[in-house]
């Protein structure tokens, strides 16, 4: 209850100041863009909001199809409840959505790399983004001039045994819209990046090694080598339960990564009788396991 209006003599009421309780039950009515918005009026109101997701009351809960439509500006995004089949469209910030390339999708954040392969985390509703660190931060992606101007990257193998670039192979020359086809495989995060303490992991080329940063902290990545194996990874994902990545190699093996350290720890919790890599892609899937006792 606020002050009295001049003219009627009503009292003004805030509605920022509205009760916890009945702004979860209001804003588990809205849809994905009102809701965010809303989150954006005051601390109160967003943890309101937070409340009413992590409550299950919020209807518009997906999934999303996100894409940019050919009718529509190169800027603005399409999300497509596939559920519903109600579509919206959202206006993003520059680099225009149209020239990206997607990589991974996590935590309704979007990870992906523009015309000259730089990453960045873009969240398609609010169209909140964050720059990750760039490419020739990687170890083994040298940047390449020709008359004084960045035109591609140099990429060169790596050896896990000996932790530092290989020679085995010639590298591979790229120029800068191509390298992101080639470098990035896939990326994971541990959690949603606005909440803070979030970890990047990214699968890249050669040989399917990764690298990881932690979001607004790191400004460059960091090779995954804390054993021989980490190389030949096909899938992996992030596990709430106990804050550790989990991946498959090519042969089968998986392993788990711990990186909530000052230096990563890689463990072998699945091993193969066979070092031979399999000619066929290997998966990981988290299951949810529901209490079946009475």
């Amino acid at each position: 209850m606020g002050d009295a209006d001049p003219e009627t003599g009503s009292p003004v009421r805030d509605w920022s100041q509205l009760p916890p309780d009945l702004l979860v039950s209001v804003f588990g009515l809205l849809e994905i863009r009102d809701l965010f918005a809303c989150a954006a009026v005051s601390v109160a109101w967003r943890a309101a909001c937070s409340a009413a997701r992590r409550l299950g009351l919020w209807p518009d809960r997906g999934p999303y199809l996100v894409y940019s439509s050919a009718d529509g500006d190169g800027g603005t995004a399409t999300l497509h409840n596939i559920s519903t089949g109600k579509p919206f469209h959202v206006a993003l910030p520059d680099p225009p959505f149209r020239s990206r390339y997607v990589i991974g999708s996590s935590h309704g954040w979007l990870v992906t790399a523009d015309d000259k392969s730089s990453l960045h985390l873009l969240n398609p509703v609010t169209g909140a983004q964050i720059a990750l660190p760039p490419p020739d931060t990687m170890i083994g992606v040298d940047p390449c001039f020709y008359g004084g101007v960045h035109d591609r990257y140099c990429i060169s193998d790596l050896n896990v045994k000996r932790r530092r670039v290989s020679s085995r192979n010639f590298p591979q020359f790229l120029g800068l819209k191509k390298t992101r086809l080639y470098l990035y495989e896939k990326a994971v995060l541990s959690c949603d990046p606005s909440s803070g303490d979030c970890t990047v992991l990214l699968k890249h080329r050669p040989w399917e090694h990764l690298s990881f940063a932690r979001v607004a902290v790191d400004t460059e990545w960091t090779w995954l080598d804390a054993m021989e194996r980490c190389d030949h990874y096909h899938d992996f994902f992030y596990n709430d339960n106990d804050d550790l990545f989990y991946a498959i190699r090519a042969n089968g093996e998986v392993h788990s990564i711990d990186l909530r350290g000052p230096s990563p720890e890689v463990k072998v919790i699945y091993r193969v009788g066979s070092s031979e890599f399999a000619g066929c892609m290997g998966y990981l899937s988290k299951i949810p396991l529901k209490n079946t006792m009475g």
